[in-house]
């Protein structure tokens, strides 16, 4: 179990939108581009966005969908990793 913590990066801004579809909007400020996260690209980030170590992120997304963390765990970690490469997420 790791102590590493994720989190929003520090230059980014975020809209979470429910109306008309769940989506998450962020980009990083102020070169972006913009990107647009559904489904679970959205579940991620969220889950993300409230903090915490990656097993604590799995947790969430687990939850949220149902879904053993287990049998989530690579795919949420590389996505995850390809958050914080694209600068959206930061590790802490």
């Amino acid at each position: 179990m790791t102590t590493e913590t994720y989190a929003v990066a520090d230059d980014v801004a975020w809209l979470d939108v429910t109306e008309g579809g769940e989506v998450v909007y962020a980009t990083t400020l102020p070169e972006g581009p913009p990107m647009v996260l559904r489904a679970t690209g959205r579940l991620i980030f969220t889950a993300a966005a409230a903090g915490g170590t990656l097993d604590v992120i799995l947790e969430r997304v687990g939850e949220a969908s149902e879904m053993d963390p287990d049998t989530i765990r690579d795919e949420v970690t590389a996505f995850v990793d390809h958050l914080v490469t694209i600068g959206l997420l930061a590790r802490r």
